[in-house]
């Protein structure tokens, strides 16, 4: 009897000390949201809840300087390529704006989460997922709360009736702002001039098309990658 109370005991002891920790213990997605409030960016900049900070999880942080966006062909990826990313899980779908959700459903395809990248006012975010433009197009995204905003098509190579089609992007500073600026360079043909077009990042992180011929940037520094030619 005097041992069977002594254990009953100790049972009500270990149930005190370990039932603050067990009612502390937050969810799941709560744990995730707080660890991402660690991040180095403003806590103004926070996920809008625990299911956006599980979306932005799912893409790796690039620190980006200069870097060249390209698109694949239709088909398998090369081991190499750069933008595979990790798959979006379908419960996430729902924050791709028009027409790339529909598009997505459609194809029957899947949307990949590549880089998350700095810009001014909070981050960007670098999807591949198929559309209209091949089965590889690289899209650039605000988040806004749980709703992904088009900032701009980076990349896409396809072929059709009318030949064949490509579009590189390069995030870099194109006029010595500082500034994470977007050009991006369009081609139809082996023997069409590409074509460029500037995207300026201003200070509330938006930005400004201008054309690459009516700035200082020397264009021809700035070379495609060759899918189809």
């Amino acid at each position: 009897m005097l041992q069977q109370s002594a254990l009953s005991w100790i049972i009500f002891v270990a149930l005190c000390l370990s039932g603050p920790a067990l009612f502390a213990q937050a969810p799941e997605n709560d744990r995730a949201d707080e660890a991402y409030s660690v991040s180095p960016y403003p806590m103004g900049n926070r996920p809008a809840s625990a299911r956006a900070a599980a979306f932005i999880r799912l893409f790796d942080t690039e620190n980006v300087g200069n870097l060249r966006v390209y698109a694949a062909r239709d088909g398998e990826l090369d081991r190499e390529y750069p933008f595979k990313g990790q798959a979006v899980p379908e419960r996430f779908w729902d924050m791709l704006p028009e027409p790339y959700l529909s598009e997505l459903q459609r194809r029957g395809g899947t949307a990949y989460a590549v880089y998350r990248i700095k810009g001014n006012r909070g981050e960007h975010y670098l999807l591949r997922l198929p559309t209209e433009k091949g089965e590889h197009t690289l899209v650039l995204f605000d988040l806004y709360g749980e709703q992904l905003g088009l900032i701009n098509v980076l990349a896409y190579a396809y072929c059709g009736e009318k030949g064949c089609r490509q579009q590189d992007s390069f995030l870099t500073d194109l006029d010595g702002d500082t500034d994470l600026d977007i050009l991006t360079k369009y081609a139809a043909s082996p023997r069409a001039v590409p074509r460029s077009v500037v995207h300026l990042q201003q200070n509330d992180g938006g930005y400004e098309t201008v054309m690459g011929w009516g700035t200082a940037i020397d264009l021809d520094a700035y070379n495609m990658r060759p899918v189809f030619w």
